[in-house]
């Protein structure tokens, strides 16, 4: 009689890739933006198919095999997208913040400085719907 094989247990995987780095924010090496938009993969959930894959790695990692581990994910790169890692969330963290610090300190003065000032006009135009709002443009 068979054992049976204990419920898989997920675990993150760890690899690394290296992103552009920003000219104008050159302290979020994880994000070209605003020079690039940023590429960030989709990542796909594990099928049955991959846990055989993915336990072997485990077993390479656990082992502190890095160049083991590493090989794995070069036979199967499909192995990537399935992956969360310290890097990844860090370059979702620098784009982030590249974005923040863009609208904070660059489009917020932009609006000021560019836009016409919008206000309500009390007096109604001819032809409007119930309903309707109207507004008046000051330059």
């Amino acid at each position: 009689m068979q054992q049976a094989k204990a419920p898989f247990k997920w675990r993150f995987l760890f690899y690394r890739e290296v992103a552009a780095i920003s000219a104008t924010y050159p302290n979020l090496n994880g994000t070209s933006f605003p020079e690039n938009i940023d590429s960030f993969p989709k990542k796909t959930e594990p099928g049955i198919e991959d846990l055989t894959k993915i336990e072997q790695y485990h077993a390479k990692y656990a082992a502190h095999d890095l160049a083991g581990a590493n090989a794995i994910l070069s036979t199967y790169p499909e192995l990537k997208t399935m992956l969360i890692n310290a890097e990844t969330l860090n370059q979702y963290r620098d784009a982030i913040i590249a974005i923040e610090t863009y609208y904070k300190y660059q489009y917020e003065t932009y609006l000021a400085n560019t836009t016409k000032q919008i206000i309500i006009n009390q007096n109604q135009p001819s032809g409007q719907l119930k309903d309707d709002i109207w507004l008046e443009i000051i330059s």
